[in-house]
């Protein structure tokens, strides 16, 4: 595991005091100027859409004013580059090609959100619709590195690894209007994490969750630190982790909290582009700026350790160094926050042929993947009448059957209501050679529970394997009382 950000961060704490702001030479057109992108947006016709705002620009000469400003910008500019963009790409409002495929991956994960955060109206209730949201659609198996997935690909698929699921988990969060950030948690001598989950911030505190092994980090009473906290005083971590040795207090210390913001969010042509909307109108979260992120964690953080405005790096030391006399391993010597994203290579490749096949022997690229789409955006209607075609036709890769079709039917079922047809399903899985097949018995409890036949759901919690077996242990207990 890489983070390429790593010394850049550093600095960038120490060189970058206030927010970024677009400046130009001249003020910027007034807001009106998106009514045909946005009708465009809206249907889904991103290329055109592309092509009627960069006339507009050219009309309008925008294309002459640099993207320049004070020491931010031109960190922000250094850090764009470091990740492999051209500098004209980093000074163009324009928008090219490939951010088409942006467009098109932020409009489906905005419209996932909405359909799963419809009605809610605090961020808490966003945040753990969103989590039990992501737990169910992504099964944790990961069969190889796929490396090129990202979210949505992650969400069609169905499946994938601790990354994945927090990654997902995040990226929706920020649809809904949550800045998020996935955290990798490390033991005191490794040099990589062995796993990963999500933080939400709520009210000014970061809430954690672990998608992958459906832990929400609650305490026995449903209270919910904060996380940053736990960095600080660990003998908490196991009250709300209930001793699940993937995630050892000691671990915290060396955690890696890398702020959620793609490479491509984060060019300032982004910030141009949802200026000049009105307020509420794109409805999507395009523009990320991981600087003023990354300020915003720091000041959390030393807040939630009771150093507000100083150093921090003194104060990891100390917290490290209590524990490396128990463990043995490396004090922590600077400020573990870095900024995540898509892989370097992404962006890059969006238009390369390489890619595309890529993409194409994906498991998120199937016949069904349509249906998925639609499942996953609420219009459930549409996908069960793909999802129930022959299996024939919607066989997801060659010999892989049709399992994949029927456990995205259960899901579709159970997200819709319907968990006695949902469990047949699951229990046909179950008889097939599916790799994934155990992970079942956590989809079967949750039927079970639905349908109030405990003592059937309390069987099948105990068949959960890892790594969920920690969180299905707790709903036996819960069932319990």
């Amino acid at each position: 595991m890489s983070y390429r950000a790593k010394t850049l961060a550093s600095i960038l704490f120490l060189v970058c005091p206030t927010p970024c702001l677009l400046a130009a030479a001249e003020p910027p057109p007034t807001r009106p100027l998106l009514p045909e992108v946005l009708s465009l947006l809206g249907n889904e016709e991103h290329a055109k859409a592309i092509r009627v705002y960069n006339r507009a620009c050219l009309a309008r000469g925008l294309d002459r004013h640099p993207l320049e400003g004070g020491k931010r910008v031109a960190a922000l500019k250094r850090y764009l580059a470091q990740q492999g963009y051209y500098g004209r790409e980093i000074a163009s409002p324009l928008l090219e090609p490939r951010d088409q495929v942006y467009l098109e991956r932020i409009a489906f994960m905005r419209a996932v959100s909405r359909a799963v955060t419809a009605g809610a109206t605090t961020a808490e209730e966003k945040a753990d619709r969103l989590f039990r949201f992501v737990t169910r659609e992504v099964l944790p198996y990961v069969p190889a590195p796929y490396f090129f997935e990202r979210p949505d690909d992650v969400l069609i698929r169905g499946h994938g690894s601790c990354d994945q699921a927090a990654w997902t988990l995040c990226a929706l969060a920020e649809q809904a209007g949550l800045n998020s950030m996935v955290v990798f948690l490390k033991r005191p001598s490794a040099k990589q994490s062995h796993h990963t989950v999500a933080a939400l911030r709520l009210d000014k505190v970061w809430r954690a969750y672990d998608p992958f092994s459906a832990l929400d980090f609650r305490g026995a009473e449903g209270e919910a630190p904060d996380l940053l906290k736990a960095v600080g005083k660990p003998t908490a971590w196991p009250a709300l982790t209930g001793k699940d040795p993937l995630l050892d207090p000691q671990h915290l210390p060396w955690a890696l909290f890398l702020v959620y913001a793609e490479p491509r969010g984060a060019l300032p042509r982004w910030n141009l582009f949802t200026g000049l909307a009105e307020p509420g109108q794109l409805g999507m979260r395009l523009w990320i700026n991981p600087l003023d992120r990354l300020h915003q964690v720091h000041a959390d953080l030393a807040t939630a350790l009771g150093t507000p405005g100083k150093d921090l790096t003194s104060r990891f030391q100390e917290l490290s160094t209590a524990r490396v006399e128990k463990i043995g391993g490396k004090a922590v010597t600077e400020m573990p926050i870095r900024i995540y994203g898509e892989p370097q290579v992404l962006h890059r490749n969006y238009l390369s042929a390489a890619f595309r096949e890529q993409q194409k022997a994906s498991a998120s690229r199937g016949p069904w993947r349509q249906a998925r789409r639609q499942h996953l955006t609420g219009d459930t209607a549409r996908a069960r009448g793909l999802l129930t075609r022959s299996p024939d036709t919607l066989r997801p890769q060659p010999g892989a059957g049709d399992v994949d079709s029927l456990r995205f039917q259960a899901l579709l079922l159970q997200a819709t209501g319907d968990p006695l047809a949902a469990l047949a399903l699951y229990d046909k899985l179950l008889q097939s050679n599916a790799p994934w097949r155990q992970q079942l018995h956590w989809y079967r409890a949750e039927c079970l529970t639905q349908l109030k036949r405990v003592r059937e759901a309390n069987r099948a919690l105990q068949a959960v394997p890892a790594p969920r077996h920690n969180a299905a242990q707790r709903l036996m207990n819960s069932l319990r009382d």
